[in-house]
């Protein structure tokens, strides 16, 4: 190999490592701190006067810069990994084990919580997530899904109702009445259909880490069409 190439390729591998640095520097200063939506490793997807759509990924042994989380959170791991949470008043931090498609809900509203998350495995971490814009409930009566019980409720507070579905292929699920408006974060699947009670049939191909906002009231069965299996979860909020 010529001197020229090798000098090349060592200039090359000294760029890879620097793209693939920390996230965080010697001036990530907690005193001043982003919101999480203006944090680079949080995505914004979409927001309107309900809802503020993320996704989060971060790469293994990267992090994330001091952020603040100042709405109500709820967020999915979609791929979970070992993390490391630095917080303002606590040197040590937090240490977490986020399992993939395990979710959590946090009350941030007016908090002002400040911290950065760093994923000390050796696999990306992947969330999806939303911010609730609004400091209180917004007054919407949500769905009541026990009779079709493919869906499992997981979570019901004060500003969410969350249901998970597992659907095998070829599998239908009964139908069900979404009352409030609503997110879906895909966690698995290929293609689903939607069947609405005038008989409408919506097939819509997914994968992994898809999301959608679902504004409207809705009657519908959700089937799943591909070769494997299907897993969601679904929001309405309240």
């Amino acid at each position: 190999m010529s001197v020229q190439r090798r000098l090349i390729l060592a200039f090359c591998t000294v760029l890879a490592a620097a793209w693939n640095a920390p996230a965080f520097a010697l001036d990530d200063d907690p005193a001043k701190a982003p919101l999480a939506r203006n944090e680079p490793r949080h995505h914004l997807l979409m927001q309107n006067k309900f809802v503020r759509i993320m996704r989060v990924v971060i790469p293994a042994g990267q992090a994330t810069l001091w952020h603040e989380h100042n709405f109500d959170f709820f967020v999915v791991f979609v791929d979970g990994s070992k993390l490391h949470g630095d917080l303002t008043d606590k040197p040590a931090g937090v240490d977490v084990n986020a399992v993939s498609k395990s979710f959590g809900f946090v009350n941030y509203a007016g908090k002002h919580f400040v911290h950065r998350m760093h994923d000390v495995d050796s696999v990306v971490n992947h969330q999806l997530a939303f911010e609730l814009v609004a400091a209180r409930p917004y007054g919407f009566t949500v769905g009541d899904r026990s009779a079709a019980p493919q869906y499992k409720m997981e979570l019901d507070n004060d500003r969410v109702r969350v249901w998970r579905l597992k659907l095998a292929p070829g599998e239908i699920a009964d139908t069900i009445t979404q009352k409030a408006p609503g997110v879906r974060f895909v966690l698995a699947g290929e293609r689903l259909t939607e069947t609405r009670p005038d008989g409408r049939v919506d097939e819509k191909n997914v994968r992994s880490g898809d999301y959608a906002w679902m504004p409207d009231a809705a009657v519908r069965s959700l089937a799943n069409v591909g070769t494997s299996p299907l897993e969601l979860l679904e929001i309405e909020i309240k």
